[in-house]
């Protein structure tokens, strides 16, 4: 059920490979700015909804998105892009006694999943920091921040496109259903870091 996604996310990772990260992050900031309001309507339903099966003061706060926090995500992404590029960093490098020249670099994983709760700001912290390493993401966060994760991840792909990546690179998985974090757990060959 979940492999096209899982295979979609790998294919987006490659394509990563020798883009120019800080380019896709600005223009998924961009996106987001131009969604906030589509994405603060979002959070009020997420919100109506915690509401109204009892969920307690304190989960509500941390779900809720207001002005303030939006644009706190939106610094967020700025201060990614101002990290150092984390690919192709020599870590170390030697001379073989045969004279063969050895590097240690760092490199993308490739694809890592990330399973979280509430906080739909996790969703874009994760999505640039992963898109800035180089790596595909795909998205579980919980089913009380659905709404508001969709149109989030709806403004990054957006932004990932305009950019000329595939959208892919940035997966949300878009249901409530428990079986999605076994199936991510299971995903062996498509998921690198879980």
């Amino acid at each position: 059920m979940y492999t096209p996604i899982f295979t979609s996310a790998r294919l987006a990772a490659r394509q990563l490979i020798e883009a120019d990260k800080n380019h896709l992050l600005s223009a998924i900031a961009q996106r987001l700015s131009l969604a906030s309001d589509e994405i603060i309507n979002a959070n009020s339903l997420d919100i109506a909804g915690a509401k109204t099966i009892g969920t307690s003061d304190a989960l509500i706060d941390r779900l809720k998105l207001g002005e303030t926090r939006f644009k706190s995500i939106l610094s967020s992404v700025a201060d990614v892009i101002a990290l150092p590029n984390p690919v192709s960093q020599v870590l170390e490098q030697w001379t073989h006694p045969k004279g063969m020249k050895i590097k240690k670099l760092t490199v993308p994983f490739g694809v890592i999943g990330v399973i979280y709760e509430s906080r739909p700001n996790v969703t874009v912290d994760a999505a640039v920091l992963c898109i800035k390493a180089g790596s595909s993401v795909v998205l579980r966060g919980s089913a009380n921040a659905l709404n508001t994760n969709r149109a989030v991840v709806n403004a990054m792909r957006s932004g990932l496109q305009a950019a000329g990546c595939d959208p892919n690179a940035i997966t949300l998985i878009d249901s409530p259903d428990r079986a999605s974090v076994t199936a991510m757990l299971k995903a062996r060959g498509y998921i690198d870091l879980l």
